[in-house]
């Protein structure tokens, strides 16, 4: 068991999820745990069209799941300022991602 299992277990699902992990972080782990027994209900996230990111991983997933996640917005912004050098310009630009939970998880 971890924190977040702990913590997930003892309470009723959570609403909003708000997910901006640091880049390259994997967090499969962590997303099953937050998928499973913190159930939310809204997962925003950043980072989603960053493959090697786990906010990439996770948009991927849950949009590979419709019958119990639904996409409900989809934004960009672009960070820092300046010119980046042009192999570097698509990291400049990131996307943000809103789903809506549609189906509770079978396991609840």
């Amino acid at each position: 068991e971890n924190a977040l299992d702990v913590l997930c277990r003892h309470r009723p699902s959570i609403d909003v999820l708000i997910f901006d992990p640091p880049r390259k972080l994997q967090l499969h782990k962590e997303w099953a745990i937050l998928e499973a027994f913190c159930k939310p209900k809204w997962v925003f996230m950043a980072q989603a069209n960053m493959a090697v990111h786990a906010g990439g991983w996770i948009f991927n997933h849950l949009l590979q799941q419709p019958d119990t996640w639904r996409l409900q917005l989809l934004g960009s912004y672009t960070v820092g300022g300046g010119a980046w050098p042009p192999h570097l310009h698509l990291e400049q630009i990131r996307s943000w991602a809103v789903f809506r939970r549609v189906q509770p998880p079978a396991w609840s």
